[in-house]
């Protein structure tokens, strides 16, 4: 299962289960594109590079969940990834309207 979760002009955000670091079906986020070889998959609570800046992965991923357009599954997968750390930013259900 993957899920793009932001976009930049060079970079992906990707919310998947085929990672060493999902566990359970419970997806981790990778980040793919040039010069993003080495880094690992991350959990909610791990800090990522996001346009020269660093944020928890939950933070970034529950934003965007809840940006118009976005899918229920989208949603679902999102929250599944934030309630792994329960102290963090979560998705509030029903919050984006999908187109």
């Amino acid at each position: 299962m993957e899920h793009i979760i932001y976009m930049t002009r060079d970079t992906r955000y990707v919310l998947t289960t085929d990672s060493p670091a999902s566990r359970y079906g419970t997806p981790a986020l990778r980040i793919e594109g040039k010069g993003t070889e080495d880094l690992p998959d991350y959990g909610p609570g791990d800090l990522i590079p996001v346009a020269g800046q660093h944020v928890h992965a939950g933070d970034l991923v529950a934003l965007c969940a809840m940006a118009k357009g976005r899918t229920p599954e989208e949603q679902k997968v999102a929250a599944a990834f934030c309630q792994q750390w329960p102290d963090g930013m979560q998705v509030i259900s029903g919050s984006a309207d999908a187109d």
